[in-house]
């Protein structure tokens, strides 16, 4: 939820907490809450938006994940060239094993 609607007493503290996908729903659920017998006029609403701060977020997990994707891709690429290589040394056996403990995150 990226949205947090705080509705608080005239004193400070809180009477009610809701969270919202997006602005438009919070904006429709307050409106609707302010028609309500129990509203109080003298209520206090805070309106926290954390939409693009997630979204931030969101996006440096993103890149986060390609530059993975793509340093795993490069990686078995290396290892599909080192298996076609009819011998090899005992380095080169080492490097291929580790390559795979890389991949397999182990």
């Amino acid at each position: 939820m990226v949205i947090k609607l705080v509705i608080k007493h005239k004193d400070g503290s809180i009477y009610w907490t809701e969270h919202f996908n997006d602005r438009e729903a919070c904006d429709a659920w307050l409106k609707e809450e302010r028609t309500r017998p129990y509203w109080d006029p003298k209520f206090k609403v805070e309106i926290e938006d954390n939409s693009e701060a997630q979204k931030k977020e969101q996006e440096e997990a993103f890149d986060r994940m390609k530059g993975r994707a793509s340093a795993r891709e490069s990686a078995i690429l290396e290892l599909k060239e080192l298996r076609k290589k009819k011998t090899r040394n005992a380095a080169e056996n080492q490097a291929i094993l580790e390559k795979v403990l890389d991949l397999l995150e182990i």
